[in-house]
């Protein structure tokens, strides 16, 4: 006798050997679904532990770079206004049309537009008004900054002193000026500081806002270039100065 078969049972091998061979009836529901994944069709996924502290400094990056982006769009909203309003030319027109007359001046005589400038501001303690401390401005101006002309307006618009005789350029300045209130309130500037733009070939306003006893006051002076941030300082302190002084 064989000694293998002696303990192996021939007819049960058969019988494995024959269902091993024998097809399923429904071989489609034996087949695995190929886009089930190794974990089966109900599995949903990991869940991700999101990084502590991600959310936080995305937010406060866009905060910051809203607030620099509000004070940037409120100055080149004023800009556009004025464009859409006239007050900035081509550069085919002379400076001297801008500074003389682009838009018709209201019929007043020299002594009522002086008389109308004095309504808003005290006499000082010696009698001299204000207007009358700042008669050597012009001059100071143009001997230490190389001013053209230069005008002087309070917050509300009325005209203290006018050497460029233009409408158009004082409310130009007063646009200029609300877009710098405007970019100090949302950035948090410390400062209004000072804003330029060419009105002309050659020709540049700049409007620097001042603060006096006597109240905020937004100087204009027209010049061939900028000015240097330190000349700017040299001119809010004169024009301080001299109001301050002449309020006594």
């Amino acid at each position: 006798m064989d000694p293998i078969e002696s303990w192996v049972d021939v007819s049960e091998l058969r019988r494995m050997a024959d269902a091993l061979l024998i097809r399923p009836e429904h071989p489609e529901e034996s087949r695995s679904d190929p886009h089930a994944g190794p974990f089966g069709a109900q599995f949903e996924g990991f869940e991700a532990e999101p990084v502590a502290g991600s959310g936080g400094a995305v937010g406060a990056v866009a905060e910051q770079g809203r607030g620099a982006s509000k004070a940037r769009d409120a100055l080149a909203s004023a800009r556009e206004l004025a464009r859409k309003g006239g007050l900035l030319e081509g550069s085919d027109r002379r400076a001297s049309e801008i500074i003389n007359g682009g838009l018709e001046e209201k019929s007043l005589s020299p002594s009522l537009k002086k008389e109308k400038a004095e309504e808003g501001l005290p006499k000082g303690g010696g009698g001299n008004s204000v207007i009358e401390g700042l008669a050597p401005f012009g001059g100071w101006l143009h001997d230490a900054l190389g001013s053209r002309s230069y005008f002087l307006l309070e917050r509300s618009g009325n005209v203290v002193v006018d050497e460029a005789k233009s409408e158009k350029l004082h409310h130009l300045a007063r646009t200029l000026a609300q877009a710098a209130f405007t970019a100090k309130r949302q950035a948090g500037a410390a400062a209004v500081g000072n804003l330029h733009i060419k009105v002309e070939q050659g020709s540049v306003l700049e409007v620097i806002p001042v603060n006096t006893r006597e109240g905020l006051f937004i100087l204009g002076v027209l010049l061939a270039r900028p000015l240097l941030p330190r000349q700017v300082e040299t001119a809010a302190r004169g024009l301080q100065q001299v109001i301050d002084s002449a309020s006594f």
